[in-house]
């Protein structure tokens, strides 16, 4: 199971990765995060504001878009002196240590911090935290925060706390954040109260409680600090806690423009109100404008989203280069989501050289400062061996603080890395606790592997009905490999009600967006008919949008469409090229049918050698159906070298395989003593093998033998039995074989209904030989209201399919001027049809063509035409036109008396079962013509027709029996069979049976019986 659970796997993570994903979190670094530059009145940014959402687009190191060389729109201006820092960024990644060699601590500062000034130990602190003259060291600004907050200092213990909930230098810890907030807080220190807010908005530390964390921005808000103030319009922007007002939140807004110091935030929260559309119209391009202005006037923010603008090309000429020059400013002052952005642009490339080592410096840089989207990059890089030396378990360390962070990405990276054992020990249950927590926040592909894992068990329970809506889940978020998921489980009642319609719908969905194997389950779906009429036109456009994708499974089918004509005019060539690209791709069914095409000379020259290499090929890889071939091909010698040693083998392969063909053809080799050794137990074991393992086609294949007396004594009973296996199964040969009995009376009693009722079943399931069949019955009336119009109904539709018995009914009926007008061009037509399509189609077609000669219909009576067209089908071993070329030769019609080619001929019928060839074959061996007399076989002959319904093979039988030719005399035998025939209208039965009466052998005399029987004669 674990083999199979991690093929199921890799499967599934291969469908995720094929996708386009739209998590949120691709590139959703909130404003908050942008930087961790701090001053009393404007700390940081508050709630939530997603850079990415408000640039409506996700950047990502895996997803970044290309390259483009475009004229910039408007040119960034030079104060902030940006265009030297690109080279700065390839050359050295901002060597802190030449940097702090000409800065460093202020020494005022210093002596004012040793001597406990809190303001200076502070001001050391922040140096330490941002880097600013001295190299980053979080350990040490964490000191002299200390220092500070342990004398009460509201700012040192405001900074502790904020290193305890971001992680820098300390383990992260919510709850060390809060006591330190707090305390600060208690002193009136605004900041302190904004933040404790914040930890309210998200949860951290604490349940999320939005109203708290009003009260506590509002607290802050009554200083005057513009965070906070900020903080409360963006709450009532997102509808965080409060009914959604924009009224309110431009006010606050207002408050805080007015409440922030110089540095470009009035443009700033302008270009935010024209992301939004608060009070304006939303104009992105008039932001955008906004924000140039903000970073103009050196606002680090203003400066990150002037470089995400051209990075990404919104609204903007998309120009790496600018963006590089607008990003590095506040990626080296330390904004983590600009540094991680920079990180992006050097692992890809993007308009500066590709350097995975100076990429993962900076993405090291923003994930150091507690960024979660660098954290993963980080983490990836590690995994990878990108920039740094492979490290796994650092790879794991760095995606776990991302993902408990909440990254989506990184806990997908985590879920997946579990879920396959991807240089981890694979662990279904920790991948279940990653990439739940995605699927329980909508995202699609994670609630694709969480039904996955639950469809196959894996590290949970399996259960079909919760797989099955966790695929709707991700079905509903336009998730293709979850719609293909759905469509299958509604098709086939996997956790859900059967629903044919809504499995087609969900289906098509998934095939729209150019899901192969998608398309692949619709075509079969339409192919087969399932939860519908089959439509092979339908079926064939499905297969064929998946094969022009180079899938070799529908380049397979859509040469097989081709070859067969099926839902597409037949073109043996394009089946060959289709099957020879599939077949190229080792595509095993193809592999074979192309064999078979070789080997008939189906659209290629014929080349019997060839097609049993392509066989062969296919045999190897295991394909039962091929292993059948290559063994028939051994046993015939065609292709290869004659071995019924070697035949045996590759049948037993097949069979072994549940083979049905291979298991017969190995019974007889069985019997036949050819390539093994005779033993009638394994014989009778491999005939048997495949249908009681439930096969439907073997089990037809048995119905049949006993059907047609073909190696077992013929038994129409057993043959229903076999028969009605297959029929309570659904499958419609079966049901149209038990409606066969029922229609013959062979082995049940006559029984239109019961025949109509089966015939439709199958029908219904779209199989053409029980529309044909059903044609019949209108046609004769049987069971039914004799109507033309009802059976040419039922005929085409077995038409439809270049069913060839079916098209040439249709041309009689056209013929014989049967509920259409007689037209003898339209009757060629059909007949025309029916010998195009297949081998069995051309065998019928040359039959009815001899019937129609000898008959005279549409002209006089030709008996040498109607007999070199019974000849044509005769040879290729139709027992009917074998029975009729006998029947011509014993009686010298259309060619000259032979008596010895027509037994030759009927026996050839006869050992095919068919009852006219039986009986006449007996009549010739009881006189002696063509062959030494021998009544004893001639009644053995006559007797297997009677058997088979036919009334001529029953009268003779009769006669036998009343005079004891060929066999015992009996009386009461023979008006047994007299009875037989004389029920089917037999008149001289009929006259026998009356004579039986009167003379009272065998019946008992009854004048009234006689008389009854001798008027019907």
């Amino acid at each position: 199971m674990q083999g199979d659970n991690t093929t199921h796997a890799q499967t599934a993570v291969a469908a995720v990765r094929s996708e386009t994903k739209s998590s949120p979190e691709s590139f959703a670094t909130p404003l908050s995060q942008l930087s961790d530059l701090r001053t009393p009145l404007m700390p940081r940014m508050t709630v939530a504001v997603d850079m990415g959402i408000i640039m409506d687009v996700t950047v990502t190191p895996a997803e970044a878009p290309p390259v483009k060389t475009t004229t910039p729109m408007m040119s960034p201006p030079a104060p902030p002196t940006i265009t030297e820092t690109t080279q700065t960024v390839v050359n050295a990644t901002i060597d802190d240590k030449k940097r702090n060699q000409c800065q460093g601590i202020n020494q005022e500062d210093l002596e004012a911090a040793e001597q406990g000034d809190p303001t200076a130990q502070n001001n050391i602190g922040d140096q330490y935290h941002y880097g600013k003259g001295v190299p980053l060291n979080f350990t040490t600004a964490m000191e002299w925060y200390r220092r500070a907050a342990d004398q009460g200092d509201p700012r040192g213990q405001w900074s502790v706390a904020d290193l305890y909930n971001y992680a820098l230098g300390v383990p992260l810890d919510y709850s060390l954040a809060m006591e330190w907030h707090q305390k600060a807080a208690a002193k009136g220190y605004a900041p302190a109260l904004c933040s404790i807010g914040d930890l309210y908005v998200n949860g951290h530390g604490v349940v999320e409680d939005y109203s708290v964390a009003l009260k506590w921005y509002s607290k802050a808000a009554e200083q005057n600090l513009a965070e906070a103030e900020l903080a409360i319009g963006m709450m009532y922007h997102q509808g965080l806690g409060v009914l959604v007002d924009v009224t309110t939140t431009l006010k606050w807004f207002g408050y805080a423009i007015e409440h922030a110091d110089a540095g470009g935030w009035e443009d700033f929260i302008e270009a935010y109100i024209n992301i939004f559309g608060l009070g304006v119209p939303k104009d992105t391009k008039i932001a955008f404008e906004w924000m140039l202005k903000s970073a103009e006037k050196g606002n680090l923010y203003g400066q990150s989203f002037v470089g995400l603008w051209y990075h990404t090309g919104v609204d903007v000429p998309q120009d790496y280069g600018k963006a590089m020059q607008w990003l590095i400013n506040p990626a080296t002052q330390g904004i983590a989501s600009a540094q991680c952005l920079v990180g992006t642009m050097l692992y890809h490339g993007q308009g500066v050289p590709k350097d995975y080592a100076q990429a993962f410096q900076w993405f090291l840089k923003a994930a150091t400062l507690g960024d979660d989207a660098a954290q993963r990059e980080v983490g990836n890089m590690y995994h990878l061996g990108h920039g740094v030396d492979q490290d796994l378990e650092k790879a794991v360390e760095w995606l776990l603080k991302a993902a408990e962070q909440g990254q989506l990405n990184a806990q997908e990276d985590l879920g997946i890395m579990y879920y396959l054992g991807d240089d981890v020990p694979q662990d279904y249950g920790k991948a279940m606790q990653w990439l739940i927590k995605l699927a329980t926040q909508g995202i699609e592909s994670a609630q694709y592997l969480v039904g996955t894992m639950l469809y196959h068990g894996q590290g949970t329970l399996q259960d079909y009905a919760q797989a099955f809506q966790w695929f709707l889940k991700a079905a509903d978020n336009e998730f293709a490999a979850a719609m293909e998921y759905v469509g299958l489980m509604y098709c086939y009642s996997i956790g859900v009600d059967q629903d044919y319609e809504q499995g087609r719908i969900w289906l098509t969905k998934a095939a729209t967006k150019g899901r192969i194997s998608a398309q692949l389950h619709l075509g079969v779906l339409c192919h087969e008919g399932l939860g519908g009429p089959v439509d092979f036109p339908t079926a064939f456009e499905w297969f064929l949008k998946a094969s022009e994708q180079g899938d070799a499974v529908t380049q397979g089918k859509v040469g097989n469409m081709y070859h067969r004509g099926h839902g597409v005019d037949q073109d043996l060539e394009k089946a060959v090229e289709w099957l020879l690209k599939a077949a190229e791709q080792g595509h095993p069914n193809a592999q074979q049918e192309l064999g078979i095409m070789y080997y008939r000379g189906d659209g290629v020259p014929k080349h019997q050698s060839q097609g049993f290499q392509w066989c062969l090929r296919a045999a190897e890889q295991g394909y039962a159906s091929a292993q059948c071939d290559v063994g028939t091909m051994y046993n015939g010698g065609h292709g290869t070298f004659q071995s019924h040693i070697k035949a045996v083998e590759w049948f037993r392969k097949a069979a072994e395989q549940g083979h049905a063909q291979a298991q017969f053809e190995l019974g007889v080799a069985y019997i036949s003593f050819k390539g093994v050794a005779r033993n009638r137990d394994e014989a009778l074991k491999w005939d048997l093998e495949a249908a009681e393992q439930g096969d439907p086609t073997a089990q037809n294949n048995i119905g049949d033998q006993y059907h047609y007396g073909k190696g077992v004594p013929l038994n129409f009973t057993t043959a229903m039995e076999w028969y009605r296996r297959a029929a309570d199964q659904g499958d419609p040969r079966g049901q149209w074989s038990v409606a066969d009995l029922y229609n013959y009376a062979l082995g049940v009693p006559l029984d239109y209904t019961l025949a109509m009722e089966w015939y439709q079943k199958a029908a219904a399931k779209g199989y053409a030989p029980a529309q044909w069949s059903i044609g019949d019955l209108y046609v004769n009336g049987q069971g039914v209201v004799k109507d033309y119009s009802m059976a040419l109904n039922w005929y085409s539709k077995a038409a439809e399919q270049n069913h060839p018995e079916a098209e040439f009914a249709i041309g009689l009926m056209y013929l014989q001027g049967q509920g259409v007008l007689a037209d003898e061009e339209t009757t060629l037509k059909w007949f025309g049809y029916a010998i195009e399509h297949r081998d069995a189609g051309r065998v019928i077609a040359q039959r009815e063509l001899g019937l129609l000669y000898l008959g005279g219909f549409g002209g006089p009576v030709d008996r040498p035409t109607a007999f070199e067209w019974y000849l044509k089908a005769a040879e290729q071993g139709d027992a009917v036109s074998q029975g009729c070329v006998g029947h011509m030769y014993h009686h010298g019609r259309g060619a000259d008396q032979d008596l010895e080619k027509a037994v030759e001929w009927l026996m050839q019928a006869a050992e095919q079962g068919h009852p006219n060839a039986q009986q006449e074959l007996g009549i010739m061996y009881c006189r002696g013509e063509g062959v030494p007399q021998n009544r004893s076989q001639g009644f053995q002959w006559c007797l297997r027709a009677a058997e088979q319904g036919y009334a001529h093979a029953q009268f003779d039988v009769g006669k036998m029996y009343n005079g004891g030719r060929g066999t015992f005399e009996s009386h009461i035998k023979a008006v047994e069979w007299f009875r037989k025939a004389a029920e089917q209208g037999h008149a001289r039965a009929q006259f026998e049976l009356g004579f039986a009466y009167i003379s009272s052998k065998g019946v008992a005399r009854n004048r009234d019986e006689a008389l009854k029987w001798v008027k019907l004669a």
